[in-house]
C-alpha cells in the first residue's frame, strides 16, 4: 500500500507542476508586447 501512496504522491506532483508550467507559459505568450520589449531589453 505504501509503494501505491508514494506513486499516488509522484502523479499529483506531476500534475501539479504541468499545471504551473502551463500557467507560466500562458501568461507569457498573453502578456502585453510592452513586457515583452522590455524583457528582451534587459
Amino acid at each position: 500500500m505504501a509503494l501505491c501512496d508514494r506513486l499516488e504522491a509522484s502523479l499529483t506532483t506531476a500534475a501539479d507542476t504541468r499545471r504551473r508550467l502551463l500557467d507560466a507559459l500562458l501568461a507569457e505568450a498573453l502578456a502585453p508586447d510592452e513586457d515583452r520589449l522590455r524583457e528582451a531589453a534587459e
